[in-house]
């Protein structure tokens, strides 16, 4: 009997069963949301009224990039929503039997999914007409009212012309009480007109704007939606929870780490809190509230490819003259890889390889969380641990003229670091960000906490030629002297470290004439020394060493 997880349901089987009744929608909320390097896997739940025997439904909420065979679906217990498998079918719980699943898409213009918005500006379009037409019937009366008293005055003034000289006194008055009165009525009228105007330009204004919204909302491109069909056989009807994954893209996860570092100057002893978060983006087109986030290291996109074969020309040709009589030397930096990191103690007997278990890792969050799709990093914590470190003062010359912070520990636990960018933070100071690698449980690591102010360092380099003609050799001395500093008022412990080239070539000699108290690795050609500075004080310190080779060698220096 094969589990639910083990039997794709992707696929309708050969034996079609009639709906008994039309197809049903039913909405889903996600429960968890587990993470990959390139996709995420939503589990969801919904609650579903089924009748008896075979029928359709519709489950909503789902993104429209899912992988249509990704889509696993079982069926819980009203009871208990614990899963349950009946003997001989590992997709029947409960008395149903999933059938079949698939995704179906489907899009929606403009005014199938933005259907309330558009009838609400619409609505509000409608008033506003409403409010114009009013407006404008308000301004026409308003515009007859006052052309009436404007003709009402032309003719006072016409019939006082015609009043004659040495008329009675209360004509007189008569006729003044009425311009009076006119012009009173006018001037009303010219009020209640520019009243009329400005509520008229108010709701054009108005009107304008809701025919705008409305036509941006119109020109909304259409929306792609998405619903997953599932086809179910029920013995009995009721209510069923049914919970069903599928994975989709455009949703990742990246470690990221937060380093802080409490130290004792004078015991050069500290502790390193580390916080490891998982940085999440998503865009998938779903919100993903209150779900509980799980981040795995498992790769299912990977997939093995042949190599790309192709031709590797190689051209031969005599040397010149001039290049049989030289030869020209090459000076390079290269990087010396570091079985174990000095200081530290290691229980990793050597580097892990691809076959040393590689089973996936999975973290999960402290507490739900609520992910929109935004697309937006979002910083989530999945782990911390506190280590003790050995702390000291480090001086490389060749690269800074300050001293830098260097924390050396041992990563206790079972719980390997992944390699990812990490924020630097001595005492209550930001001081960077910087990378760091894979540290497996139990191997020793690195961790640099900015420079030291106090320390300063001034190197200088004097470089000397001597060419021999009988014996036909040439040799080149380096004196680099080195002036320390310490600028503050407390003795400070230095760990120096310098470097002098190391020769491959048969015929050319480096030979170390002063180290003035370094350790001296020959193999790689470092040089460190362990020093204490004493407040406000200075000291020199001198590196000589000489390159010989045959005159026909051309140096780079």
């Amino acid at each position: 009997m094969k589990s639910w997880e083990e039997t794709d349901v992707t696929k309708p089987k050969k034996t079609q069963l009639v709906p008994t009744k039309s197809p049903g929608s039913f909405g889903s909320r996600p429960l968890r949301v587990t993470f990959y390097e390139d996709r995420a896997e939503v589990t969801r739940v919904a609650t579903v009224e089924l009748a008896a025997g075979s029928q359709w439904i519709h489950l909503s909420g789902v993104s429209a990039f899912l992988d249509d065979r990704s889509i696993q679906v079982r069926v819980l217990t009203a009871a208990k929503s614990e899963p349950t498998d009946e003997e001989g079918d590992g997709h029947k719980a409960a008395g149903v039997a999933v059938i079949a699943a698939s995704a179906r898409r489907q899009v929606l213009p403009a005014y199938v999914h933005a259907k309330g918005p558009i009838e609400e500006l619409d609505t509000q379009l409608r008033e506003a007409e409403l409010a114009r037409a009013s407006a404008q019937a308000r301004l026409t009366r308003a515009n007859s009212r006052r052309t009436r008293l404007r003709a009402l005055a032309a003719t006072w003034c016409e019939g006082l012309s015609e009043i004659p000289r040495g008329a009675a006194t209360d004509d007189l008055a008569a006729w003044r009480a009425a311009y009076d009165s006119t012009d009173a009525a006018l001037a009303g009228a010219m009020d209640e007109w520019f009243e009329a105007s400005r509520a008229l330009s108010e709701a054009d204004d108005a009107a304008a704007l809701a025919q705008a919204r409305l036509a941006v909302r119109r020109a909304e491109a259409p929306i792609c939606d998405a619903t997953v069909e599932v086809q179910l056989d029920a013995e009995s009807a009721g209510r069923y929870e049914l919970e069903f994954k599928y994975r989709v893209p455009c949703a990742m996860w990246r470690p990221e780490h937060l380093a802080r570092l409490d130290f004792d100057e004078a015991a050069q002893i500290g502790r390193i809190e580390l916080v490891t978060y998982a940085t999440v983006w998503q865009a998938t087109g779903e919100r993903w509230d209150g779900v509980e986030l799980a981040f795995s290291t498992a790769r299912p996109s990977q997939a093995a490819s042949p190599p790309l074969l192709q031709d590797d020309p190689i051209w031969s040709r005599k040397k010149t003259t001039d290049e049989r009589k030289t030869v020209t030397i090459e000076s390079r930096d290269v990087e010396v890889a570091a079985a174990d990191v000095a200081g530290g103690h290691s229980q990793v007997a050597q580097m892990p390889g691809v076959d040393d278990g590689g089973e996936p890792l999975e973290y999960g969050s402290k507490a739900r969380v609520d992910l929109p799709s935004t697309g937006a990093p979002f910083r989530v914590e999945i782990a911390s641990i506190e280590l003790e470190a050995k702390v000291e003062r480090v001086l490389r010359p060749e690269r800074s003229a300050v001293a830098h912070i260097r924390a050396l520990a041992t990563l206790t636990g079972d719980e390997p670091l992944l390699a990812g960018p990490i924020r630097i933070v001595r005492g209550g100071s930001m001081m960077g960000r910087t990378r760091l690698d894979f540290v497996a449980p139990g191997a020793a690591f690195e961790l640099g906490f900015g420079p030291d102010d106090a320390i300063r360092v001034r190197r200088h380099e004097h470089r000397r030629r001597e060419e021999s003609t009988i014996t036909g050799s040439q040799t080149i001395d380096f004196d680099t002297d080195l002036f320390l500093s310490n600028l503050s008022d407390q003795p400070q412990k230095l760990h120096v470290f310098e470097r002098i080239p190391v020769s491959e070539i048969e015929g050319l000699k480096v030979t170390l004439v002063e180290n003035d108290g370094f350790n001296v690795n020959e193999a790689d050609g470092f040089l460190d020394l362990e020093l204490e500075l004493e407040p406000r004080a200075t000291k020199k310190l001198n590196i000589e060493y000489e390159l010989k080779a045959p005159s026909k060698m051309v140096l780079p220096f």
